[in-house]
């Protein structure tokens, strides 16, 4: 089973995700906390709600985004601490919103990706976790292309904010595009074929304004 943020581009054939997930909980670094050492400040309150569900606590580095997460059946526990987390935690807080209060949220960063790395510490099951590389976090193409931030690749606009505001054509754009005709048709043959054009005068114009 994955679960795959629609943000998230997949780029490697799909046999590589099929193989991966069977050597453990397949996941990718996140672009912020990449190296979260097993004392990381933030883990402590993470250990606090993990005795509170009776969870025992392995102690275990990294920082995974919870944009994409593969499991198989015999290591659906993670999904199962992690509803649990989110649920616990939910009554805690009196709600479900993402986004940390600065009063009373302390070790929490992004809630629903913090609670997914908290019930990695709650079960015992072998973890797969990919670095940077894993959605193309480092600035190459990796295995997926994850377009973080408000301003998707469908959202267009690419020359508009290359002239207001300065902005490049993100990474994922190119191969978003590439993927919108098939399996599922997201625009009509004549929109998409316009948004490749723009996509490509963009970088060519990008290229240019960055030479002089």
């Amino acid at each position: 089973m994955f679960f795959i943020d629609s943000d998230i581009t997949i780029v490697r054939n799909w046999r590589f995700f099929e193989i991966w997930v069977y050597h453990g909980v397949a996941l990718g670094a996140d672009v912020n906390f990449e190296g979260m050492s097993i004392n990381h400040p933030m883990r402590g309150y993470w250990r606090t709600l993990l005795k509170e569900i009776q969870r025992p606590i392995r102690e275990i580095s990294g920082y995974a985004n919870s944009g994409f997460v593969g499991v198989t059946k015999e290591h659906i526990e993670l999904i199962e601490v992690w509803n649990e987390a989110i649920h616990t935690y939910a009554k805690h807080r009196g709600g479900y919103t993402i986004r940390p209060r600065a009063d009373q949220d302390f070790g929490f960063f992004t809630i629903d990706q913090d609670l997914l790395n908290a019930a990695i510490m709650g079960c015992d099951i072998p973890i797969s976790l990919a670095g940077k590389e894993a959605m193309s976090l480092n600035g190459r193409v990796g295995w997926m292309l994850h377009s973080l931030g408000p301003k998707k690749p469908w959202h267009g606009a690419y020359l508009k904010d290359l002239i207001l505001k300065g902005k490049k054509l993100g990474i994922g754009v190119d191969s978003f595009l590439e993927h919108t005709s098939e399996p599922i048709r997201v625009f009509a043959p004549f929109s998409r074929g316009v948004a490749k054009f723009e996509a490509a005068f963009t970088k060519f114009l990008s290229r240019i304004l960055s030479a002089n």
